[in-house]
Parts: structure tokens; sequence; C-alpha cells
């Protein structure tokens, strides 16, 4: 499974790297995302802003729209304003809450979830640090599902954290891929679909017995 790729893996292990998706925690306050697709404008609003739509307007950069929102720990609800008309849930977030008639997305702040977010910061910190002629050697993933709306792959590399290592369908054919450095060593892992199902890699080279009537897979990156 091991590849040797060309010197641009390294903006693409950059890129994967990115925060592109729901809610992200730090210790200010909460980072949201949204993908753009030819908006003129975008806010949020939600329970934290009172349903305010003017309040917190979201920044275009390339092709995400971004803010920061420095609010209290608590249990949060919220949908995305496009163009001062249509209120959207977070396409990436899959955590919806029923109100009323409404499917609003939802999230809780905590220092769970900073804690959480950092953790996720230093693995990819160390990541970031190898140099760039070590990360020439990296490992490729791929997974194949054409109904899906995420996929991850996780596993003891790192440490069975599930938002580190994010695959990526760049042209819509069904095909997830990521390049990811990985130290030397035999691992077990799992690819991750929409957040939920948990799947072995069917191209693996040799599988595990997990105890539970399951397979894991192994890859042995020398």
């Amino acid at each position: 499974m091991k590849k040797k790729l060309f010197l641009s893996i390294f903006i693409i292990i950059q890129t994967f790297f990115t925060v592109y998706s729901k809610v992200d925690f730090t210790s200010d306050g909460v980072i949201f995302s949204l993908k753009d697709k030819n908006y003129k404008s975008v806010s949020i609003a939600g329970s934290f802003n009172n349903w305010s739509s003017t309040e917190n307007i979201l920044q275009k950069n390339n092709d995400m729209w971004t803010t920061s929102v420095k609010i209290g720990f608590g249990k949060y609800q919220y949908k995305f304003v496009i163009d001062n008309g249509d209120w959207i849930i977070d396409p990436e977030n899959e955590s919806i809450i029923k109100d009323g008639n409404f499917d609003n997305s939802y999230f809780e702040y905590n220092s769970k979830s900073i804690t959480a977010e950092l953790e996720k910061s230093n693995i990819d910190k160390s990541i970031k640090d190898i140099p760039i002629e070590e990360k020439l050697d990296v490992t490729y993933f791929s997974f194949i599902d054409k109904e899906a709306k995420s996929i991850s792959v996780t596993g003891e590399f790192v440490k069975w954290k599930t938002d580190v290592f994010n695959l990526t369908d760049h042209d819509g054919d069904g095909k997830w891929e990521g390049s990811y450095y990985i130290e030397p060593g035999k691992y077990t892992y799992f690819f991750i679909v929409n957040q939920s199902k948990w799947y072995s890699d069917p191209q693996a080279l040799e599988f595990e017995e997990d105890g539970f009537g399951g397979k894991n897979s192994v890859l042995i990156v020398r």
C-alpha cells in the first residue's frame, strides 16, 4: 500500500489538514465554515446570537466562507443564512436537532470539545513538522463509495482519532483518496463512512481478527 509520490505531495498533505467542515473549537470560541457554491453572502444564525442573521457574517477565502464566534460553554443550534434569504443546515454536520417544524444543526461546546481539538492539532503539527524529504515517502489510501458524504481513515497510527486523516473525492466519481506520512510500523485501521459506519479495507494485504467476529485491516509501513 505504501507508494512513492512526487514532490507536490507536500502541498496535497497541507490541503488535507485544512479545516473544511462543520464546527471547530478553540479556547476563544467556535469557528464555522461553509464551502462556497457561488454565494453572494453567508452569515451564521443560532441560539448563541438570538438567531440574528446579521450579527455574525462569514468572510470568503478562496472557496470557503468562515467566521469565528466567541461564545460560552453550552449546547447550541444554528443554521447558515445564504444571500440574506435561504436558511440551511450545515451540510458537513450530521448532528441535527428537531425544533418544532424545523431541523437545525447542533453542537456542544465545552472543555472536552477544546481538549479534543487540541489533541487533533498536536497530531497535525507533528506531521507538518516532518521534513519534506520524509513526507515524500507516504502511504496512499483509497475507498470507493459513490453515495458517501465523507470518508476518513483511522487506526493505531493516529491513536484511533476519527477526524485527522480525511479522504477527498476531487472529481465526484465516488473514489475517495488521501496520502499521509505514517511512521514505520505495523498498524490496524478502518475506513469511516459518513462519520458512522466502519469498514475494513478491501484492498488490504493482511487482516487480523478483532475478537468480535470482524476483521481489522493491517497496514505495514517499512
